[in-house]
Formats: C-alpha cells, structure tokens, sequence
C-alpha cells in the first residue's frame, strides 16, 4: 500500500498537463487595489500574457492544483438540505480547461456570455464522477443541480476526473462554477510551447511592467509536485524499508516454523515408509494438512489486514480501503512460503533410508 502512495506521488498522469502549464500567483492588497481595479489589472495580466510567443492560453482559477478547493452541499431539486452530497467546487474563467489539459468529455466549455456578477452563477460543468454519483449513467447535459446558496444551475458540460488534491485519491466528484468578470482572486494558469524557461522571464516581466511590488514567479504544475513530492518521499522511502523488512521477516518467519514442525515429523514418515506408503502418498498428505492450515492463516490474516486497511487510508484520505492486488500478492508470497516450508523438508526427510527415520529421537 505504501509503494502504491510512493507511485501515486510521482505519477504523471493527473488528468491534466502538468509539465507546458504555468501556475503565476498575483497579489492585489487592498488598500492599494479596489475591487474594480484589482479586476482591470487581472484582465490587463492575461491580456499581456497571451501576446508573450509560445503562450498559447491562459485563464484563472481561485484554487491552484494541488491545493483542497472548498466544499459544499450539492442537491437535485426537490431535495432538501441535508439530502444532497458535498462535492468540492472550483470557480475557474474561460478557457480553464483547455489550458489545463483536461478533456471535455460531453457538452461544452465556458463561454464569456456564462460569466455574472459575483456570487452569481449561470451555468456549471461537473467531473465524471459527479454525473456517475448524481445521475448514475444517465445524460448530465441539461440537468439542473442546486448550490449551497440555493441557486440552480444548468450543467452545460462534463470532463474528465483530475487528481489535483490529496494524493492516490482519484477520481472525486468536482464541480467547476463560470469565475465573475469582476473576480479579483485567483491565480494566472498559463498554457506555453516549448521549454519552460522560454516564456517563464518574459510571464514575470509583463506582470511587473503592470505593479512593480508584484513578485511573480511562473513555476510548473511538474515543478511544484516535484516539489510536493520531496517532501514525503524521504518518508515514503523509509517507510517502504521497513515494510520490506516486515515482509522478509513474515516470510522466512513462516518458512522456518513449518519446516521446523515437518522436520520433527521424520520418525512418522519412517513408519509410513515402512509400511509401504510411497513418497508421493506422503507427500500429497503433508500437502493437504498444509494447504488447510495455509488457508485458516490467510482467512485469520484477511480478517486482521481489512480494519488495518480501512484505518491507514482514513489516515491518508483516501477511499481505497480495498485493494484486491495488494492482498493477492500478499497473500501469494505467504502461501509459496509456506508450501516450499512444506515440500522441502518433507521431501528431504522421504528421501532418508526408512531404518534411520525409525530411529530419529
């Protein structure tokens, strides 16, 4: 489980471009900036920004990847409040997605006429996963779904899952909202050709030449999970040590105790013998009572590992309390373990002459 959170951390594929899109964080302090020139200046940056060459898009959003959007209560009409399911939502502007990468699945992306006033909503466009657990199967295109404000929307659109949050937690419901032409928040995606460092100085220069006590650095989404990577990695590795050392130990551990119990079992394989059983009698019997035992430990062991499980990926926010490969492989190498623990021994212990096992202890 743990190699498979060490994969999920350096895994590229998040449903979107991480390594030809920029992420520019702006800063519009107030009282320096009034709403309505903190919206002029924002437009004013995407605008200079997309005459920068190699620049091929950019937009808005008010949660950059990586980081948890807020959540809220998303109901059908007709249900009331408490009935619905929480769903995270991103306010993001025009041509969000096709800078980001993100695959519109089904309907269309938002157009400018789709943005209100603040607060205000016309249309929205859901994940796969949102239109799975709200409508299961059926066509999202036209439904209406009611935010927390109350306010209903059509959905005009569905794209892709993305996996922009906590880590392995693919696949979540998510919820994108038309950002207000008078929005003052967000940060700058850029969309770019080419090598990072080809547009990344002149990105930073546009935005200066507007407000000098702007500090904008263009990093990419790679860089910034490369970043966020390092942080757990050194505690991924360390702990995937240990776990390997765990599973040797567990493995010669149950190797050395059967083969211990088949070794003590000679003198009763010498009596066999010498009553005319053949080896391969013998040993299809050793491998029956082992076979049973093998399966009570992986039943006894199966019962343990579940509410360990469900308590490790509560703990790392993720659903996937079962994973029928994780315990398939876990469970492969405990039974070879244990079926050589029975074959070696008891085929070296058939192969001594039936006098000398007669006599052992």
């Amino acid at each position: 489980m743990f190699l498979r959170i060490q994969r999920s951390i350096t895994a590229d594929d998040r449903g979107f471009d991480m390594r030809h899109v920029f992420v520019v964080p702006l800063s519009v302090p107030s009282p320096k900036y009034t709403p309505e020139s903190a919206a002029a200046f924002y437009r004013t940056v995407r605008e200079r920004v997309l005459e920068i060459p190699g620049v091929s898009s950019a937009s808005y959003t008010d949660t950059p990847p990586f980081i948890e959007p807020p959540s809220g209560e998303i109901r059908l009409p007709g249900e009331a409040k408490g009935q619905g399911q929480q769903v995270v939502a991103e306010q993001v502007s025009t041509d969000f997605f096709s800078t980001m990468g993100i695959h519109i699945l089904h309907g269309r992306a938002f157009r400018d006429s789709d943005a209100v006033a603040i607060s205000t909503s016309a249309v929205a466009i859901v994940s796969r996963s949102f239109a799975a657990a709200f409508w299961h199967g059926q066509d999202p295109l036209g439904k209406v779904i009611v935010l927390p404000d109350n306010t209903q929307v059509p959905v005009v659109g569905v794209v892709g899952d993305v996996e922009s949050s906590n880590f392995d937690n693919p696949n979540k419901a998510r919820l994108y909202l038309p950002q207000s032409p008078q929005a003052f928040t967000g940060s700058l995606l850029v969309r770019f050709d080419g090598e990072p460092a080809s547009p990344a100085p002149a990105i930073s220069k546009a935005i200066r030449d507007l407000d000098e006590a702007q500090w904008p650095s263009a990093r990419t989404l790679y860089a910034i999970r490369e970043e966020r990577a390092a942080q757990t990695r050194p505690l991924m590795e360390l702990i995937l040590l240990l776990a390997l050392v765990t599973v040797l130990l567990a493995v010669s551990g149950v190797y050395g105790t059967v083969a211990f119990s088949i070794s003590r079992r000679k003198r009763e394989f010498g009596i066999c013998m010498a009553l005319g059983a053949t080896n391969g009698r013998i040993l299809q019997s050793v491998l029956a009572s082992g076979i049973r035992q093998i399966a009570i430990g992986l039943f006894a062991g199966l019962l343990l590992a579940l509410p360990a499980a469900f308590v490790f990926w509560h703990l790392v926010h993720s659903p996937r309390v079962f994973d029928w490969i994780t315990y398939a492989i876990a469970a492969l190498a405990l039974t070879l373990a244990a079926l050589g623990a029975y074959y070696v021994p008891a085929r070296r212990a058939m192969q001594a002459d039936p006098i000398v096992a007669l006599r052992y202890e």
